[in-house]
């Protein structure tokens, strides 16, 4: 594998199967562009050659570095020169560790090479397996000889394309022309031939494993091209006439060369023969309006002056104007009408309507003219209409004169606008809704319902307006209070040295176990017990060394010069933890290029090429890994290019740098600018010839002829040569003959029937005549007439056009099949020319249709859509190249809509066709009606709330809560679903404590006199006693059997267990550590007083944890998130013992590794 296509090597035979590789993590490396990698990271190139044209590979990946298990991205490609390259399998961006993508490789060549692209997917770096499902990598032989095709005969200058066939099993195909290879390895190669001669073309084929197959050449004569000869002729208005991207506009012979896409330079000769212009016609039509008029293959409709372009009987422009004049019809629209079937059928004109639907009647006004009466009419017939709804209390609902306000069901019958009677039955329901609302409140404090204010336990009820929870109608509330008494709460609390804690007024500072009676969540009175513990401050020193430009970031402080930095960040308990950083900025590394170059060039820096002007950065890395920053200030100089037109005269030159030009022609010479770069100069030079006078003149004895400034009075052949106006040699060639006698010669024709006079007579024949005459010099004058009578020329047209067109002969237009005769006048000779015109008028075909849509949904007639109920025509192209009329009676059907207005409760669904809905809101489906269209239901569905109520409740052992039917007698969380008000679930959550009968037995002595209280009770005497009292957390019951002793002195038994690093205190004495203790003292009441105190102390457990993170993860530990590496000590609280747990941590968070690529 390699990064690089043209790197790698191919793995032939059946080694590709079962390929192990891995992808290096290389800096440099190349991709196709289209690859489907979203970011590219350490691309690897696989070649091998196919042995069909189909191949399916199984792609694993394993072993991957990544601990996300990442993978790979993978495609196949193709490629004859690893320059350009094109997929020729799908491609998987990211197949994970472990996991199997398929590729399908289609489209192979046998013996064609192809590589595997791939690249690790963010960054990753695997090991991965191939594996060949299906189709050959086996490379095939090269069999078979190349056949190359192509011209073996080619212009100067030409491009030539040649194809080798014939071979199967290659891969690439090499070229060579006399010798040098040429191609991008494929089995096509073009060719440039810039000088005549002889050439030689060899082809040969291979693949990668087999190597070369047989070779075959080819011989290839280059040679300049025969001149192309053009005889055409134009009409006046398709001037100019274009070739090759020359213009020609006046009629001429023209010699120019042109070179053809091939490369060719051909040179041509161009007789261009102009005919026309041909005078304008102008024709004037009356039409109704909705008739048309058809002038020259098209149909008009609407008044206005048109003109069009016919075709003469010489195929120039013969262009005719039409006048044309629309007289409108009468048009009434009667809208949407409303008839009531009872009333019989509905009239326009005397045409009768009984059926729902379009009206369009045509009738005949004054002028003859189409008068057009359109509607559309409705025909009602009397309905039975069903409605069923809900309304608040006190609103009424009405249906024409009728007004409800009570539920129930009600039928009544009103007219209609439009005379028909309609008959509906309304289903009605009032609604009053109810709410009931149990809440839990402490003693003193109060709840409002409307402007109710209730502060005792007990069940209430209030009627508020519909304001008040926007339920829409008068709402009923019923309210179930309970008031529940304070609570004991025990808090575990930490804070940093230097905090302090504060819980209610009071603030703490120190470790230890406070007591404070505070207001509990619920708002009542709730004893809180403090257990608070001080943790330490923490500090750390950072020496660290940054890029220029980079910078060092601790906490949220970010650093980017040099010094020294405390900052003060929050350690994983949240305390206080100092970093000293001592930061070293490096110098920044910084070069400025000012550098030219030439339209059409580029400058590289760093691998980066430019070609565009301006100032562009490049960030380079440098030997200590840091950035060195380039700015390169690019000017992009222009190539200029000027165009010249001179012309000369012949025998002159004209000069192009050091090109010296004498011929007319076009010419491209490039020549260094002022700016360095290249400047293109494209001449396009004519070469004007002398222009040659010769002129034969006879003058009378004393007289003279002038040429120029010369004059000459003597017989004799005389050459003068003047400067035209460009400036070129006009050379006059002048016989002059004086004699007594001038004699002249007129040579011309007439038309058949006309006559040519000279002095008095007469000539209507051919025939050469001559005619005496003295001129006014007094020289004898005769005068030759040579005449030729031009006889009437006759031609016969056959034509065929469609119904509707015409055919244009001189001035007159036909359009119905027959014979004609047109006497015109000939352009070439002014003589009549008598046109014989044979005409076939073709048939217009008509087509009917009568079809059906839905509304929306369009109907094509050709290249026109129609959405409206309507009758439509269009003009198509029939068979025989005639129109072809459609005419189209389109029906919209209906598309049926529907208005739902439902109700469901919350969590409930609401089924329209396929869609299912479970939120308020307005829904618009479209289901198919019976008449086959979209059928629109308008959903406007109204969820319900399902009231929830959440009860926490506390009761003594024996008793019991009940909830509706349900009564509960023991701890835990209950839920009961009754009907509310608005006929959905009331859910009623009830989370319940059951508080046992406490017992207690108190063994105590007392001295004689003395006495002993429990309770309101106060015993005084030996005995066994029990009392019942009240708890004051709980309000329960507690049960206390006193068994006194009266004494002369008091015995106290007690044993305890502490903690290790804790004491318990008798009197004076603070005990810690395992044993029995007895201690003596006097009581109030005068006894001895001797207490035995058999003591447990517990010793502290101590564990260490090791654990490893990622940066950016955190580890959890008795409630507090670590996030740094370090060590860590952790006091918690044994569940079993309630004594300190320590926890030594040790972290290591390790770096996630993040490469930016570029």
């Amino acid at each position: 594998m390699a990064p690089f296509c043209a790197q790698t090597c191919t793995v032939c035979g059946a080694g590709l199967d079962g390929y192990v590789g891995m992808n290096a993590n290389t800096p440099n490396w190349e991709a196709p562009a289209d690859f489907c990698a979203p970011q590219f990271h350490s691309v690897q190139w696989l070649a091998f050659v196919a042995g069909s044209t189909s191949i399916t590979f199984n792609f694993t990946p394993f072993n991957c570095q990544s601990a996300a298990g990442n993978g790979l991205q993978v495609q196949v490609y193709g490629s004859t020169d690893c320059s350009t390259w094109f997929p020729v399998s799908n491609c998987d961006p990211a197949v994970n560790e472990n996991q199997t993508t398929t590729l399908n490789a289609s489209g192979l060549v046998p013996g064609g090479t192809y590589f595997f692209v791939i690249d690790g997917n963010s960054g990753d770096v695997c090991q991965f397996q191939i594996d060949v499902v299906s189709g050959s990598t086996v490379a095939p032989n090269v069999v078979g000889t190349p056949v190359i095709s192509g011209p073996t005969t080619i212009c100067t200058g030409g491009l030539g394309t040649y194809t080798a066939n014939g071979v199967t099993g290659a891969g690439y195909y090499n070229w060579t022309l006399n010798g040098t290879p040429i191609g991008d390895g494929s089995n096509q190669v073009m060719v440039d031939f810039p000088s005549t001669g002889s050439y030689q073309l060899c082809v040969t084929p291979g693949n990668s494993c087999y190597g070369d197959g047989a070779n075959a050449c080819i011989t290839i004569q280059v040679g300049p091209l025969p001149l192309e000869v053009l005889n055409i002729t134009r009409c006046f208005e398709d001037l100019p006439y274009i070739y090759q991207g020359m213009v020609f506009s006046t009629a001429g012979v023209y010699n120019f060369d042109y070179v053809r896409p091939d490369g060719c330079v051909q040179p041509v000769r161009l007789t261009l023969n102009v005919v026309g212009p041909i005078p304008d016609t102008d024709i004037s039509a009356d039409i109704c309006q909705g008739e048309v008029y058809n002038f020259g293959g098209q149909a008009y409709g609407q008044t206005g002056y048109f003109t069009k372009t016919f075709n003469s009987f010489q195929g120039c422009d013969s262009v005719v104007h039409l006048t044309l004049t629309v007289h409108a019809p009468d048009f009434t629209n009667l809208g949407f009408i409303d008839h009531c079937q009872l009333l019989g059928p509905y009239y326009v004109g005397a045409t009768p309507f009984n059926q729902t639907g379009p009206i369009n009647v045509l009738l005949q006004n004054q002028f003859g003219c189409d008068s057009t009466v359109v509607g559309y009419l409705n025909i009602v017939s009397p309905e039975f209409v069903f409605i069923d709804t809900t309304i608040c209390e006190g609103e009424v609902v009405e249906l024409g004169n009728f007004a409800y306000s009570q539920t129930g069901n009600y039928q009544d019958s009103y007219e209609y606008p439009d005379g028909c009677n309609n008959t509906f039955q309304l289903s009605l329901t009032v609604y009053a809704p109810e709410t009931f609302i149990d809440t839990v409140v402490c003693a003193g404090e109060s709840v409002q319902v409307g402007n109710s204010t209730y502060s005792a336990t007990g069940n209430y009820t209030k009627i508020l307006p519909a304001q008040y929870l926007g339920l829409g109608c008068d709402s009923t509330v019923h309210l179930n209070l309970t008031v529940l008494a304070p609570i004991l709460t025990n808090i575990q609390a930490a804070i940093c040295e230097g905090e302090s804690y504060t819980l209610g007024s009071s603030t703490y500072t120190q470790s230890g176990v406070y007591n404070e009676v505070l207001p509990a969540s619920n708002g009542c009175d709730s004893t809180v017990r403090l257990t608070l513990t001080v943790y330490p401050n923490v500090a750390t020193t950072l020496n660290e060394e940054v890029c220029f430009g980079s910078s060092f970031t601790v906490g949220d402080s970010t650093f980017t010069q040099d010094g020294a930095y405390e900052v003060i960040l929050q350690s994983a308990r949240g305390c206080d933890s100092t970093v000293t950083l001592n930061l070293n900025v490096k110098d920044a590394i910084l070069t400025v290029l000012n550098e030219s170059i030439c339209d059409g060039s580029s400058f590289t820096v760093g691998g980066i090429d430019f070609s565009t002007a301006g100032a562009h950065e490049v960030v380079l890395s440098a030997a200590d890994g840091c950035d060195s920053t380039v700015t390169l200030n690019l000017t992009v100089l222009d190539n200029p290019e000027t165009v010249l037109n001179p012309s000369i005269c012949l025998g002159q030159s004209y000069t192009v740098g050091n090109s010296t030009y004498n011929q007319s022609g076009t010419y491209t010479d490039v020549l260094p600018a002022a700016n360095g770069c290249d400047s293109t100069v494209t001449l396009n030079l004519n070469v004007l010839g002398p222009i040659i006078n010769n002129i034969t003149r006879r003058i009378c004895t004393g007289q003279a002829y002038t040429v120029g400034s010369t004059t000459f009075n003597q017989a004799g052949m005389y050459t003068v040569t003047l400067t035209n106006n460009i400036g070129c040699d006009s050379i006059v060639n002048l016989t002059l003959t004086i004699e007594d006698v001038i004699r002249d010669t007129l040579v011309t024709s007439l038309c058949e029937g006309e006559s040519y006079t000279v002095g008095n007579n007469t000539y209507s024949a051919t025939g050469f005549y001559d005619n005496a005459f003295v001129t006014s010099a007094g020289c004898d004058s005769v005068f030759y007439l040579d005449l030729t009578i031009v006889p009437t020329r006759y031609a016969t047209v056959d034509a065929v056009i469609c119904d509707g067109e015409s055919v244009m002969v001189g001035g007159n237009s036909y359009t119905t099949t027959g014979s004609f005769q047109e006497t015109l006048v000939s352009a070439e000779t002014g003589c009549d020319s008598i046109v014989s015109l044979n005409l076939t008028v073709l048939d217009v075909p008509v087509t009917v249709l009568n079809e059906q849509i839905c509304e929306g949904e369009s109907y094509p007639v050709g290249s026109s859509n129609y959405t409206a109920t309507g009758s439509y025509s269009d003009t198509l192209v029939a068979a025989n190249g005639c129109d072809s009329i459609v005419f189209l009676d389109l029906q919209v059907l209906d598309v049926p809509a529907t208005g739902l207005s439902e109700e469901i409760c919350d969590g409930e669904s609401f089924l329209v066709g396929n869609s299912t809905y479970t939120t308020t809101g307005v829904y618009v489906d479209t289901l198919v009606a019976a008449n086959g269209c979209d059928s629109i239901v308008t959903l406007d569905l109204l969820v319900k709330d399902v009231p929830e109520t959440n009860l926490v409740a506390a009761i003594c052992e024996l008793e019991s809560y009940q909830v509706g039917n349900s009564v509960y007698t023991s701890s835990g969380t209950y839920q009961d679903i009754f009907t509310a008000a608005n006929g959905c679930d009331s859910i009623v959550n009830l989370e319940l404590t059951v508080f046992p009968i406490r017992y207690r037995t108190l063994n105590s002595s007392i001295c004689a006199g003395g006495s002993y209280t429990v309770g309101s009770s106060t015993y005084t005497q030996t005995g066994t006693y029990v009392d019942t009292l009240i708890s004051v957390v709980t309000n329960c019951d507690s049960i206390v059997t006193l068994n006194l002793t009266v004494t002369d002195f008091y015995e106290v038994n007690l044993d305890e267990t502490i903690c290790e690093g804790e004491s318990f205190t008798v009197g004076a004495n603070a005990y810690t550590q395992t044993g029995l203790y007895s201690d003596a003292f006097i009581s109030s009441d005068g006894c001895d007083s001797i207490v035995n105190l058999n003591l447990t102390v517990l010793p502290l457990r101590y564990q260490t944890v090791d654990a490893t993170i990622c940066d950016g993860e955190s580890f959890a530990m008795g409630g507090i998130d670590y996030f740094v590496s370090g060590t860590y000590m952790t006091t918690l609280t044994a569940v079993e013992t309630g004594c300190d747990s320590i926890v030594t941590l040790n972290l290591q968070v390790n770096p996630v590794f993040e490469t930016n690529l570029t």
